[in-house]
Parts: C-alpha cells; sequence; structure tokens
C-alpha cells in the first residue's frame, strides 16, 4: 500500500490516492482523500470488504516508512484480526515495487486519459476509478 500526491486537487479537494495492491489476485483498488490522515479509515473499509466478499483476513500489509500508516489505533486495528504490518526500510521505495510501479503507470495512464479527453487536471480522479480494478 501506499499513498500518491496528485496536484492539481479536484473538485471536492480530493490531493491523495491511498493505493492497495492484492498480492493474491493483482486487483488494484484507489481511494481519494483530501488529507494524509484519512488513508486508515479507507484501508479498515477494505478490509472489511475483503472479509465480506471472500471470507478471508489478509496475513499483512506491506507499507513503507511514511508515518499515515503508523498511528497506536490503527495498528490495535491491525492486530486485532492478527494482520501484520510489514514496512520496508526507510528511503527505500524499491522494497515497495509493486506499489511504486502501479502509481508509475496509474500517473502515465491519468495524463493520456486527461490529454485526449481534454479534461482540466482537476478530473484525475475520474481517470483514476477507470484504472483501478
Amino acid at each position: 500500500m501506499d499513498t500518491l500526491q496528485i496536484n492539481p486537487p479536484t473538485c471536492k479537494g480530493h490531493r491523495y490516492v491511498l493505493v492497495l495492491i492484492n498480492d493474491f489476485n493483482c486487483f488494484s483498488f484507489t481511494y481519494a482523500t483530501s488529507e494524509k490522515g484519512q488513508e486508515e479509515e479507507h484501508i479498515k473499509s477494505y478490509l472489511v470488504e475483503i472479509k465480506n466478499k471472500l471470507d478471508v483476513i489478509p496475513s499483512f500489509l506491506h507499507a513503507d516508512q511514511e508515518g499515515e500508516f503508523s498511528s497506536q489505533s490503527f495498528l490495535n486495528y491491525l492486530n486485532s484480526p492478527a494482520i501484520s504490518l510489514e514496512r520496508g526500510p526507510p528511503e527505500s521505495p524499491q522494497n515497495n515495487g509493486v506499489s511504486e510501479r502501479f502509481n508509475q503507470k496509474l500517473l502515465s495512464k491519468i495524463r493520456c486519459f486527461l490529454g485526449k479527453s481534454n479534461l482540466p487536471g482537476a478530473y484525475w480522479n475520474e481517470a483514476v476509478s477507470h484504472f483501478s480494478f
């Protein structure tokens, strides 16, 4: 999982995209947020959705060393169903390669989508919704 900042902000004020990638089937899930502190709620809803639809609980989440996934309440939430949070070393994006590569592809697709449709940059969230599945 990773957070990507995209400018300009959307009409709703979203500036960030939380990227979650399921290693089992390589499906990606994206959530637009206005501030960096909102990722935890989206991750919790993602985990509930996976539990309800597939009747499984992920055994681990992999993230970089950024602080948005380190609050004590979030770590306690992960510990209740025994989900471990794996973190890569600081300043090492190559250890979160799946998410980083997806971010590059996503940004490229957003640029193409907005360029071909002649939409302003503030509509990047519409493009994101077409490319994550």
